[in-house]
């Protein structure tokens, strides 16, 4: 992922002329520097380092992962030398680290932190964060997406592998869903049901991942909260028995986890090629509900592929960063610091209309005998098509 942004900031007219390309790995970050004739800085993430390199620096777009490795000596730095920070994570134990342990520090630094600019949390954000704008009483969002062919796969970078490895052992990263207001560790699997998504069709989903729910939860303040991931029922199931048998081995056996890094090192792949991802696009779908007054609206939008969407949403991020400081010192999530419409802004994106249910009562006579009468009562679903925009947009 940090190769392709690289890539893509090497071509930018503005951002090639003020990017400064750092990592830990000299090597590496030299090779690739040289390739994109760029300028650049190797080293660890040692506080006194890391400060001399970031105290002219105006914003860090930290790719580093696993980010609970990262994401702390990168943000403590950033709020020493007063500089912005933003990152593609989607670990939920970085993004509690900078949502509730250093939101207060980072603020009286005076400098903005956004975690969370790739592909999974800023889709299902912004598209939450629309859905609630048109039903600001819901008590329940549903989020979910596929592959608009859902025969469609690319295959999933060496890094997102091994950031998942580490989280099953560490147990930081556990499926969570928001429980009247509480976000909670929930089973994998724990719900399900079925979606139709506007290109992929329907499909059988099944709760799964926390991060998206986390940050869904910090921008819309629903109480109830399910992500959710397209699932076949006798795949759940090996993949359920899978999990656990596999977790419980890096918990519990000695350098379990350090081999099958050094194993995933030598035998993934970096990420899917080019022609991987080409014409690969990706249905999001969300739905807000008001349980107390039965009103519904479901909305959809499709985007690019998870890579290069995350590639172009950091960039985006990284220019409004730099242009725009009406943003407020703080943490924020994608909607709340770009508006839930930064979404579209990310070529390729399409938004379906949206489609607001109601249930309203409608009273009818029938008859009981041939002296008296009773009214029933009967429950009519009303639909209508509403744009996805924010009021007054353009």
């Amino acid at each position: 992922m940090g190769t392709m942004v690289s890539e893509a900031i090497a071509q930018h007219p503005q951002l090639s002329q003020l990017c400064l390309l750092s990592g830990r790995s000299t090597s590496k970050v030299r090779n690739l520097a040289t390739r994109l004739s760029l300028p650049w800085c190797s080293f660890k993430l040692s506080d006194s380092l890391i400060d001399h390199y970031l105290k002219d620096i105006k914003v860090v777009l930290n790719m580093a992962g696993p980010y609970i490795e990262t994401t702390e000596p990168l943000i403590m730095s950033c709020i020493r030398t007063h500089t912005d920070y933003l990152d593609i994570s989607k670990e939920q134990q970085s993004l509690q680290l900078l949502f509730q342990s250093l939101s207060a520090q980072i603020q009286s630094a005076n400098i903005i932190a956004i975690p969370g600019l790739g592909f999974d949390s800023v889709a299902t954000d912004c598209l939450a964060a629309l859905l609630r704008h048109h039903l600001p009483t819901a008590t329940h969002l549903n989020l979910s997406f596929a592959f608009s062919n859902i025969t469609d796969g690319i295959p999933v970078s060496r890094g997102i592998w091994k950031s998942n490895v580490r989280n099953m052992f560490s147990a930081a990263d556990m499926n969570l869903a928001c429980v009247e207001g509480v976000i909670q560790e929930v089973p994998l699997f724990y719900k399900s049901r079925t979606v139709t998504f506007p290109n992929a069709g329907k499909a059988l989903v099944a709760t799964a991942g926390g991060a998206n729910c986390y940050i869904a939860s910090r921008s819309t303040h629903i109480e109830n909260i399910d992500t959710f991931i397209p699932i076949d029922v006798n795949i759940m199931r090996l993949i359920l028995f899978a999990w656990r048998v596999f977790a419980f081995l890096l918990r519990w056996i000695p350098l379990m986890h350090w081999f099958i890094l050094h194993v995933m090192d030598y035998s993934l792949t970096k990420g899917p090629t080019e022609y991987q991802r080409k014409g690969k696009r990706i249905d999001v779908w969300g739905e807000v509900r008001d349980a107390q007054q039965g009103k519904v609206i479901r909305g959809s939008i499709q985007v690019m592929e998870a890579y290069g969407f995350a590639q172009q949403a950091a960039i985006q991020g990284v220019l409004r960063i730099i242009g725009d400081r009406q943003i407020l010192p703080g943490v924020w999530t994608p909607s709340q610091a770009f508006g839930p419409e930064f979404v579209l802004s990310i070529p390729g994106t399409v938004a379906y209309t949206f489609v607001k249910f109601e249930h309203s009562q409608q009273t009818a006579k029938s008859s009981v005998s041939s002296t008296a009468s009773a009214t029933t009562t009967a429950s009519k679903l009303a639909a209508q098509s509403i744009p996805p925009l924010l009021h007054g947009s353009h």
